[in-house]
């Protein structure tokens, strides 16, 4: 099928109300072509978020500047700032919610708010309008004005409708899983899971409000399909899934403990209906991610029903939460297998191996995932964090401010970004208000303070370093990165008793040859300036000891100026710059994944890479600021 003929009919499946149909077959088209504006454009009238539809809107005027419907658009959402365009008029309609006369036999749910109806209505009017004059097509053309949510809309990915259920009620409920298939999950989710399926539709005896029920469910408008829902469960309390539903709509409206409830009631209805295992787990996971009761939740309901894949998926977050890679591996690969075509799978490998510190594995896995579902943001997060890792910033940057725009929410997102800006030679002030930022969203964030502290070594801020580095040395003491900089820091602020007793103890936490010649290249300078000639001789020595691959050449290089100048005179004169005046870039980069991505990612280099050294300024000259205790 051409290109042509696929995009004719996502109008058409847009046009009958089929927004999961038309949400594919555009999905389909931009894995293709990515650079097609009214693809980007009809993609912003399917998708479930105001974020989402401004980042659809944002993306066809890359590919059509002079597009009037995005600029439209944009405007209606007053992220757009050119006066000559103005908003579509929006004509008076009115809407009724039609239900079927089988409906009559039971209460009836009320009609929905009136801001939803007045929305629902004229979205059904402007896209008839627009498909039969052509509004879409041209430079004449107006703006559709999507509707806005604020959570995101749970549904499966099925290339035709689901077949519509007997009228005739059956005599039991069987569970179901709906086949596997591509989802893209829409990047601002809170918890980084799949959208749930439709894991049943079985008929019952109140089939049509059940119908209608699941219809609101898909559309997200969970008033609507709760009050249809507990309708069905008050006339057929013994049917599980319809808890499980209720339970589903309720942790979408936030509510989790009316949602934990309905799941428990679904399993007590039905102790071997897995989905009902599977959303106490999510609600677990909004709660605490890291709660020791998610993965026996979720083995249990893999063990009722092992093609559940969205069990393998909240596995696959658990563990890269708690970083237990193994678990999380044997996790992502039973996602994998059983959803081929989602970006989730990509997603978690990517989060994966970037905790793992296999940047190039990360970086091709994300790629797979960007590939798959463009609208997903948190590949671009894994994609900026990958390159960070192999040293290419030019080519995380884009990819982090465009993650930073749509999800400024995200600490992680900040750090991975000022990173980005520190590598690639950026103004120092754009890391230092990344870092802040990162901070005031989250200020328990070891990343964040390991930036603050490395950009205010850059700037000469050594006070302000050696804040950051004793805080990010608090939440976790085991940190080579956190010891490292705070001893930098103290030298570089004359505190030299103290930077030396920082990098012995520093030395204790390298875990390779790598810190292990960091901790050396700066202890034996410190030593100098102690007058510790001896130990300085050493600590240079085993510098050199170490494998040549381990040491950069520009260290070594130092290293033999320093120990002959020690050999050539029985009393060297101690020097605060080194011969070398180059700094070693962290052998980790704090660019760590949350939730939606939900780790955090090192990024180590094997050889240091040296940048320059802070100039020294006699501590006469600073104003000095509190110091916390290191």
């Amino acid at each position: 099928m051409d290109e042509e003929t696929i995009f004719q009919k996502a109008q058409e499946a847009l046009q009958e109300g089929d927004r999961v149909k038309a949400k594919d077959l555009l999905t389909r088209l931009l894995q293709h072509t990515k650079t097609n504006a009214e693809y980007w454009f009809w993609m912003s009238a399917v998708v479930d978020t105001r974020k989402e539809q401004i980042f659809c809107l944002q993306r066809t005027l890359q590919c059509d500047p002079e597009h009037a419907g995005a600029q439209q658009g944009l405007i209606w959402f007053r992220n757009h700032a050119n006066d000559a365009v103005s908003p579509a008029p929006i004509p008076a309609i009115h809407w009724k919610v039609l239900i079927p006369d089988l409906v009559e036999e039971h209460e009836r749910p009320p009609l929905l708010k009136r801001k939803q109806v007045v929305l629902a209505g004229i979205l059904s009017v402007l896209v008839i309008f627009a498909l039969g004059t052509g509004i879409f097509g041209g430079r004449g053309r107006t703006w559709l004005p999507f509707r806005t949510r604020l959570t995101i809309t749970p549904r499966p990915w099925t290339p035709t409708p689901s077949p519509v259920p007997s009228v005739t009620p059956s005599p039991a409920i069987t569970a179901r899983t709906t086949p596997p298939s591509p989802t893209p999950l829409s990047a601002l989710l809170a918890e980084t899971y799949t959208p749930t399926p439709l894991y049943v539709n079985t008929p019952h005896a109140v089939n049509e409000a059940y119908r209608l029920g699941l219809s609101a469910y898909q559309r997200g408008d969970w008033e609507q399909a709760l009050q249809y829902m507990q309708q069905v469960a008050e006339a057929q309390p013994d049917a599980p899934d319809v808890w499980y539903y209720i339970g589903e709509i309720e942790r979408q409206r936030g509510n989790l403990q009316a949602a934990f409830d309905a799941y428990a009631q679904s399993i007590a209805v039905d102790e071997n209906f897995a989905p009902a295992y599977l959303g106490r787990a999510r609600v677990l996971q909004a709660r605490r991610p890291t709660d020791a009761n998610i993965p026996e939740l979720l083995t249990q309901a893999i063990s009722l029903d092992p093609n559940l894949s969205e069990g393998y998926l909240s596995l696959s977050v658990y563990y890269l939460e708690v970083q237990d890679t193994v678990q999380a591996a044997q996790a992502i690969t039973q996602a994998q297998t059983l959803l081929p075509d989602s970006p989730l799978p990509y997603l978690y490998h990517a989060q994966l191996a970037l905790q793992n510190g296999h940047a190039q594995v990360a970086l091709e896995a994300a790629q797979q995932a960007y590939q798959r579902d463009v609208t997903l943001l948190p590949a671009y997060l894994a994609q900026g964090q990958a390159y960070l890792a192999l040293g290419e910033a030019d080519k995380a940057l884009p990819l982090l401010d465009t993650y930073t725009r749509f999800a400024p929410e995200d600490a992680q997102g900040w750090v991975a970004l000022g990173g980005a800006n520190l590598q690639a030679g950026g103004e120092i002030t754009i890391t230092l208000e990344a870092a802040a930022q990162a901070l005031s969203l989250d200020d328990e964030l070891l990343e964040a303070y390991l930036l603050q502290g490395q950009a205010s070594l850059e700037t000469g801020d050594y006070q302000q370093a050696i804040n950051s580095y004793a805080l990010a040395r608090r939440l976790d003491n085991r940190s080579f990165e956190a010891s490292l900089g705070l001893g930098r820091a103290l030298y570089l602020n004359d505190r030299l008793a103290e930077a030396n007793s920082q990098m012995s103890v520093t030395a204790k936490l390298a875990q390779n040859d790598a810190q292990l010649g960091q901790v050396y290249y700066w202890q034996a300078q410190i030593q100098e300036d102690l007058q510790r000639f001896k130990d300085a001789e050493s600590t240079w020595e085993a510098l050199l000891a170490l494998p040549k691959a381990e040491v950069s050449p520009e260290w070594r290089a130092t290293a033999s100026a320093h120990l002959h100048k020690l050999r050539a005179t029985a009393t060297p004169t101690p020097t605060k710059t080194p011969t070398s005046t180059k700094t070693p870039t962290p052998s980790k980069t704090p660019t760590a994944t949350k939730t939606p991505t939900p780790s955090k990612t090192p990024t180590a280099t094997k050889t240091p890479t040296p940048s320059k050294t802070p100039a020294k300024t006699p501590t006469s000259s600073r104003t000095a600021t509190s110091t916390p205790s290191p």
